[in-house]
């Protein structure tokens, strides 16, 4: 039985990720009208600066669909206009209006010439009764103007994420993100992180995550956050967390005895973080080095599948021997996280077993290691990897299995490495 990840199981992966990106936009446009020529222009010069209504309806959609888009010289053409209809009472015209804006206000000599004036048309909006317009005008904001003008801008970012309306506060938390770090930012972010919204919840913890490590005054925030029922929102704590890095260690490093199986599975992902990794002493290093170990025989196996992922990574010898069984559980339809990265960390392990056969201090381990697979499905594994990887100098298996089968001391194990050569070969040409 093939128990390294299917083509099926690999479309539905692929399925599940694009509900989740499409999950994080508030819209998803379903076909796009076709682009609008620019020899339309004097006619859309003459269209927005009516008073009709229909007319300025027509104008603003036709310019969010311009060939070529809106370029600087065309933004100093139609801001004037453009922020003045931003504050209509019709608010599907308010509405088209903050789009445009938005998209005038992207070009850095607009900004930086116009930024107050842009600036006051959104605070304006802001204001509106319309969620609609809210929104539009929180998301016609972008972080060049935020960090250009940060005294006129903070303040309606920080207001923003108090709003009624969960899609406004969602906006407002993103772009507080991409601000400058400063202490009312990040205490505007604490209060976000235990919103009722939990989209807004996890972007929060995202954006403490792009302010780190700044933003640790948040900690707590996010150590409670771990334990959101939202697994969205209790993985963006768990990248933030490890954002982090030294100061964090100790609290998750406790929280890596938690009862909870989902809370120790949390902990130890933010401890093999990178930012952690980076930033942590030598003996914090040993002591998750020695937690790392254990998380081995954690009864929990999503623990498990984290330690033996990190260490597959590492590639250290006698640890590879022991994460092997967790990693081909994993790499089944049954396993409990991500087939795809056990299965990835099985040929690192592959990898680190060909290198130690060639070397006679290694060599005994290496083989214990790769005797543990099944026979079966090790044959099965390697074809279906090597076809995969054949062509990549980092995870191709061949040179290593190769120098293997010459350099190896015993006779055992040359033959053995002859025999995994044998399938890279076969693989190859399939």
């Amino acid at each position: 039985m093939n128990a390294f990840p299917s083509v099926r199981r690999r479309q539905r992966l692929a399925a599940w990720m694009f509900v989740v990106l499409a999950s994080s936009v508030t819209q998803v446009s379903v076909a796009s009208p076709p682009s609008v020529p620019r020899s339309e222009l004097p006619r859309i010069e003459q269209q927005i600066a009516s008073t009709d209504p229909r007319q300025q309806r027509t104008a603003l959609s036709n310019l969010q669909w311009l060939e070529g888009g809106i370029d600087n010289d065309l933004s100093e053409r139609f801001l004037p206009r453009v922020l003045e209809l931003c504050i209509s009472s019709d608010k599907e015209i308010a509405v088209s209006s903050l789009a445009v804006l938005g998209t005038i206000a992207r070009h850095p000599g607009i900004h930086r010439k116009h930024g107050v004036s842009i600036l006051a048309a959104i605070a304006t909006a802001l204001q509106s009764k319309s969620a609609a317009t809210r929104s539009t005008a929180m998301h016609s904001l972008n972080k060049e103007l935020v960090n250009a003008l940060p005294e006129a801008a903070l303040p309606l970012l920080i207001d923003s994420v108090e709003d009624k309306d969960a899609t406004v506060r969602m906006w407002a938390v993103i772009l507080l993100g991409k601000s400058k770090p400063n202490p009312s930012v990040v205490t505007s972010l604490r209060g976000a992180i235990m919103d009722s919204d939990a989209t807004v919840r996890r972007f929060a913890a995202l954006a403490l995550a792009e302010l780190a490590p700044q933003s640790r005054d948040a900690m707590p925030e996010l150590l409670v956050a771990l334990r959101d029922p939202n697994g969205e929102v209790s993985g963006s704590a768990v990248y933030a967390l490890g954002r982090m890095g030294e100061p964090a260690f100790e609290a998750l490093f406790d929280l890596a005895d938690d009862p909870s199986g989902s809370i120790r599975h949390h902990a130890i992902r933010a401890l093999l973080s990178r930012g952690m990794s980076d930033s942590m002493s030598d003996s914090q290093g040993l002591r998750r080095e020695q937690l790392v170990e254990r998380c081995l025989e954690d009864p929990d196996s999503r623990v498990q599948a984290s330690a033996a992922g990190w260490i597959a990574f590492r590639g250290e010898m006698k640890s590879c021997v022991i994460a092997i069984p967790i990693l081909v559980r994993e790499a089944s339809p049954n396993g409990s996280i991500d087939g795809w990265n056990a299965y990835l960390n099985i040929g690192r392990c592959l990898k680190t077993f060909a290198t130690g056969l060639a070397d006679t201090k290694h060599a005994d381990i290496a083989f214990r290691g790769l005797k543990q697979f099944d026979s079966a499905y090790l044959k099965s594994f390697v074809l279906e990897y090597q076809q995969r990887f054949r062509n990549s100098g980092d995870l191709n298996l061949k040179p290593l299995f190769q120098a293997a089968a010459e350099k190896a001391a015993k006779r055992e194990h040359r033959e053995f490495a002859a025999q995994m050569l044998a399938w890279c070969r076969s693989a190859e040409k399939e």
